[in-house]
C-alpha cells in the first residue's frame, strides 16, 4: 500500500508526525504540502522535494483564484503529482477546501482510494448547505472514510455512514501536575488561535465578560491569562480594558513556558460554538486544571462525568454561574492530571488511522 498525504503549507505539523509513524510500520508514505502566496507575475508553480516530502507552492497574482477554481487546481496537481499516484495508492487529504475537493478528483482519475479529514465546521456546513453537485459535496460523499477529530454528528439525523471519529495525539511536552499553594487570586487561563478568519468560532468575549461579572460574586480578585496569537488580540486587549478585567496576554507558548502558565492556573476556559478536538483544553487537563467549557455537541466526551470540569450553555448568565459553581466545587487537580496523562497518545492515533487505511485497501 502506498500513501499520499495532501496538506497545506503551514498546517502540516501533525501530518508529518503521522507520516513518520506510518513509515515506522513499513508503509510507503509521500507527503505533499500545497501553499498559495502572492508573488511577481501572474502565476508560477515551484516544486521542492526533500526525501519523501514535496512542497508545491503556487504563487502570483492568480494564486488565490487558483485555490478556489478547482478544475485549474486539479490540472496543476495532476501535472506534478501523477507519478506518485496509482491504483494501489490511498490519497488522504487534510481539509475539505481546497485539497479535499480536488484530492477526490485526483484519486478518482488515477483509480486510487480516497480518505478525507475535514474540519468539523467544514463537515457540518458541507452536509447541510453545499450544493448537491459541488466538488466539496462529492468529496464528502464519495470518500471511503471521512475522519473527524470529535463526534460533531452525534444525535444528528442523516449522518453519513462513512464518517469515523479518530482523536489525534496530544503530546505531553513536559505537561503534568505541579503542586502549588493557594494564592490570594483566582487564576483562569484561555488558549487558542484568535483570528477572525478561523472556521471555528471561538467566544472569548463571552468568557471575559462573564468572568468580569463573576468576580464580584467570587469575592476574590481574578486574573485571566490569554495564550495564543492572532488578528483579534488587539481587539481583545481593548475589550478587557473596557471591562476593567485583569488580563495578561502571552502570545504563543510552547514547552516549559506553556506548562508553567497552565500549572499556575486554577481553571481553564474553553468558550466555543463548535466541538472540534480541543487540543488546548486537553493540554490543560494533563496539567490537572479543571475546565469550564461550552456545552456543544461532542464536548461531553471530555467533560461529561464532571470530574474534569463542567459544561455550560453559551449565555452570559450560564457562564457566570458556571464559574462561581466551579470555584465552590472541589476538583482534585492531581487526579485530573493522572486520569488524562495517558489519553490521546500518538500510538492510539496512528493505530486508528492505520486501520482506516487497511480497511480501504
Amino acid at each position: 500500500m502506498r500513501l499520499l498525504l495532501l496538506t497545506g503549507i503551514g498546517t502540516e505539523g501533525n501530518t508529518l508526525v503521522l507520516a513518520e509513524a506510518l513509515r515506522g510500520r513499513g508503509l510507503q508514505v509521500e507527503t505533499v504540502q500545497v501553499g498559495f502566496s502572492r508573488g511577481n507575475g501572474w502565476l508560477s508553480v515551484s516544486v521542492e522535494r526533500q526525501g519523501s516530502v514535496t512542497d508545491l507552492n503556487i504563487s502570483g497574482r492568480l494564486a488565490a483564484w487558483v485555490s478556489g477554481h478547482y478544475p485549474m487546481l486539479l490540472r496543476v496537481l495532476r501535472k506534478r503529482l501523477a507519478p506518485l499516484i496509482d491504483a494501489d495508492t490511498v490519497v488522504h487529504a487534510f481539509g475539505l477546501h481546497p485539497l479535499g475537493a480536488v484530492g477526490q478528483r485526483l484519486a478518482e482519475r488515477a483509480g486510487a482510494r480516497f480518505v478525507l479529514s475535514p474540519t468539523a465546521p467544514e463537515l457540518l456546513n458541507g452536509l447541510a448547505h453545499l450544493p448537491r453537485h459541488s466538488w466539496r459535496k462529492a468529496a464528502l460523499q464519495s470518500a471511503h472514510t471521512v475522519i473527524v477529530e470529535a463526534d460533531v454528528l452525534k444525535g444528528k439525523s442523516g449522518a453519513p455512514g462513512n464518517v469515523t471519529v479518530i482523536a489525534p495525539a496530544v503530546a505531553d511536552d513536559g505537561l503534568g501536575f505541579r503542586s502549588r499553594p493557594m494564592g490570594s487570586t483566582i487564576n483562569f487561563v484561555m488558549m487558542g488561535r484568535w483570528d477572525e478568519e478561523r472556521p471555528v468560532v471561538a467566544r472569548p468575549k463571552l468568557a471575559m465578560k462573564a468572568l468580569a461579572q463573576a468576580e464580584r460574586e467570587l469575592g476574590r480578585p481574578v486574573i485571566l491569562s490569554v495564550i495564543g496569537s492572532g488578528t483579534r488580540v488587539p481587539e481583545l486587549m481593548r475589550y478587557a480594558k473596557g471591562l476593567k478585567l485583569h488580563v495578561s496576554f502571552h502570545g504563543d507558548l510552547k514547552g516549559s513556558g506553556l506548562a508553567r502558565e497552565l500549572q499556575r492556573a486554577d481553571f481553564f476556559l474553553h468558550p466555543t460554538d463548535f466541538a472540534t478536538f480541543p487540543t488546548y483544553m486537553l493540554q490543560a487537563l494533563k496539567c490537572g486544571i479543571p475546565v469550564i467549557a461550552s456545552d456543544v455537541d461532542g464536548m461531553d466526551l471530555f467533560l461529561g462525568d464532571g470530574t474534569n470540569g463542567m459544561l455550560v450553555g453559551n449565555k452570559l448568565s450560564l457562564w457566570m454561574d458556571g464559574m462561581v459553581r466551579a470555584y465552590r466545587d472541589y476538583f482534585d487537580h492531581e487526579a485530573i492530571a493522572s486520569a488524562n496523562s495517558g489519553r490521546f497518545t500518538l500510538e492510539t492515533w496512528v493505530q486508528g488511522v492505520f486501520e482506516t487505511y487497511s480497511a480501504s485497501s
